[in-house]
């Protein structure tokens, strides 16, 4: 929220990170709603309704290849663990995902590089995935000069404007290296239904008979082990498609024991709902706890928490947070101090390291719990009890917010 309303009030210099921003397309509309609604509720129907736009512009445009297989594939990509969270939290490739789509849709048309010429201002692999969706569409449809000249001209646009922001900025800043997930249903936080994934390897491995789609496909998850999962919301619409097109030939394949086959489809889709329910079911939100720090705490209070609540937490309470997104400076180093700092039981220590951080406040929640803590006599959870340090200040819903005295 803050980041959000600093781009579209044209101030490029974030304090509490110290680092200078980038212009984004998807923050500064952000910011415009963030600045002149400040309502929570309005931020999250303008995630929701980017979400469905994205669903309904992918499903125009399997339509427009098949509208018998059409109806399966949108069935896997909307119960996918990544379309359901992206229609409940804010994404900045959400709306790059929906300008690409967009502007494939109305490609025949020159005004479809109305939506593409935003592309180069989102992060970098959004450029990276246009330009193989680009190469995939010319390899397979009639093409001009006039088509190649706009389409790579944006390309290298981004290519100038990224590596002018990373010379002056530092490289690192930007990047997504260090968290790539991949199965949900394994824990990963924003990854893929083992149950799609299953059906994407038979269709791919039996049925497929195009194998430079699989080509691109490891160009993807390269590209996503590269930047991180962030780069799942294109992978996502692939292995929905490849999922799609495997619940299809499934559904539609001679068995001799029909029975087993109809046994077979109930279990894999009801595998996929489940995968999709465990994610919503699963994922904390941070606006109450969030706005409860805005209303309460001055506004250069640091804030602790996990990694991922961070940009939560940042975006609800216009707060700093230690650990915010992979991309922050010195994110490996402060993320192995804090995992020893969660799990030590010295009191000295603890209050020094919290003291030359800076940490004002303490955000936990019952999951932390259980996977950092074995119990209330583990790490920090026993330091709890010396209330000359610690005073429990927020409890709502599971979660904590501790004051550091």
């Amino acid at each position: 929220m803050r980041v959000s309303k600093n781009i579209y009030s044209s101030d490029f210099y974030d304090k509490f990170s110290e680092t200078n921003l980038k212009f984004d397309p998807y923050l500064y509309v952000l910011g415009f709603i963030n600045t002149n609604f400040d309502n929570i509720l309005i931020s999250k129907i303008f995630f929701l309704l980017i979400g469905l736009s994205v669903t309904i512009m992918f499903g125009l445009l399997l339509y427009r290849i098949d509208k018998e297989i059409t109806p399966y594939i949108l069935l896997v990509y909307l119960l996918s663990p990544v379309a359901v969270k992206l229609t409940l939290f804010s994404y900045s490739s959400n709306l790059a995902l929906l300008l690409i789509l967009l502007g494939f849709y109305f490609i025949k048309n020159r005004f479809a590089y109305l939506f593409f010429i935003w592309i180069p201002f989102f992060p970098l692999f959004n450029t990276l995935i246009f330009l193989l969706a680009l190469i995939f569409y010319f390899q397979k449809n009639k093409y001009d000069s006039y088509d190649l000249m706009i389409s790579f001209g944006l390309i290298l646009i981004s290519m100038v404007y990224h590596l002018y922001y990373y010379l002056n900025n530092g490289i690192y800043y930007g990047f997504y290296i260090k968290e790539f997930s991949f199965i949900s249903d394994f824990g990963a936080n924003f990854g893929f239904s083992i149950f799609t994934i299953c059906l994407a390897i038979y269709y791919l491995t039996f049925k497929n008979k195009e194998k430079l789609l699989l080509l691109y496909l490891f160009l993807l998850i390269l590209v996503s082990y590269l930047f991180g999962n962030h780069v799942n919301i294109y992978l996502n619409l692939i292995i929905s498609f490849f999922g799609g097109m495997g619940l299809y030939e499934l559904s539609n394949s001679k068995w001799k024991l029909w029975k087993l086959k109809n046994y077979a489809l109930v279990a894999v889709i009801c595998g996929i709902f489940l995968s999709a329910f465990s994610v919503s079911n699963q994922e904390i939100s941070m606006a109450e706890p969030g706005q409860w720090l805005k209303d309460n705490t001055v506004s250069e209070s640091l804030i602790l928490s996990l990694s991922k609540y961070g940009p939560q937490i940042q975006y609800y309470s216009d707060r700093k947070v230690v650990l915010g997104t992979v991309d922050s400076e010195n994110y490996e180093n402060k993320l192995k101090l804090i995992n020893e700092l969660f799990l030590s039981r010295d009191l000295i220590l603890t209050k020094q390291v919290l003291s030359d951080l800076g940490v004002n406040y303490i955000l936990l929640d019952e999951k932390m719990k259980k996977s950092i803590w074995k119990n209330k006599d583990t790490g920090m959870l026993f330091l709890f009890r010396n209330r000359e340090t610690f005073k429990r200040v927020y409890q709502k819903n599971n979660i904590e917010i501790w004051k550091v005295q």
